[in-house]
C-alpha cells in the first residue's frame, strides 16, 4: 500500500512527524541523554519528544546531505560515543514499550 501511495500520489510518511511519535514512547532521561550528546539542553517549555525528534533530524540531515550555505552543525560538537549510547537506550526503551502497547 506504502509503495502504491508513493508511486501514484508521491506520498510517503515524514520522517520527523513519525520519529516524534515513536520518541512520545521514550524515557525522559534516555531523551536528555541524546540531547546532551549533541550539546542541546531540552527547554522547560518544550515538549521533549518533539525537541529531541527535531535535533536527531536536524543532525541526519547535516549528515546526510551536505549543503554548506544551509547547515550550521557543527560536528565537533557532539559527543558521539555517547550519542550511540544514547541512541541505543532510545531504541531499546521505545520498542520495548511500543511492543508492549500492540
Amino acid at each position: 500500500m506504502a509503495r502504491t501511495l508513493e508511486e501514484t500520489l508521491g506520498w510517503y510518511p515524514r520522517e520527523e512527524p513519525s520519529l516524534e511519535a515513536l520518541l512520545g514512547h521514550a524515557v525522559i532521561d534516555d531523551l536528555r541523554n541524546a540531547a546532551s550528546s549533541i550539546d542541546a539542553e531540552i527547554p522547560p517549555d518544550a515538549k521533549p519528544a518533539a525537541y529531541v525528534a527535531k535535533r536527531i533530524y536536524q543532525l541526519r540531515n547535516a549528515l546526510v546531505h551536505y549543503r554548506p550555505f544551509h547547515q550550521h552543525f557543527s560536528f565537533k560538537e557532539t559527543n558521539w560515543n555517547r550519542l550511540c549510547e544514547a541512541m541505543a537506550l532510545l531504541v531499546l526503551h521505545v520498542y520495548g514499550e511500543v511492543s508492549r502497547v500492540w
